[in-house]
């Protein structure tokens, strides 16, 4: 009993993980088509408001992840799924 809970919350932290990669790679990547569309200025005020913005994203969607990886965590059986 205990290897299959160690087994979904490993499976938890995977999906937490993949996902937290992929935000990252889709926020390195639209900086540059950004600063081109807005301009210098236009960047640095956006750098400016960001982390404000990143902290209140952060503590609002704390749980959601938490959740989800919950749901994974408690899942007994596989499920089908029909995204892919």
């Amino acid at each position: 009993m205990a290897f299959n809970q160690m087994k979904s919350m490993m499976n938890g932290a995977l999906v937490l993980t993949t996902a937290s990669f992929i935000a990252k790679l889709l926020s390195a990547i639209y900086r540059v088509p950004l600063q081109n569309i807005v301009g210098d200025e236009g960047f640095y005020v956006y750098q400016q408001v960001y982390p404000i913005y990143g902290i209140a994203i952060t503590i609002a969607l704390t749980g959601f992840p938490q959740f989800l990886s919950k749901l994974v965590a408690e899942q007994t059986t596989p499920k089908k799924s029909n995204i892919f």
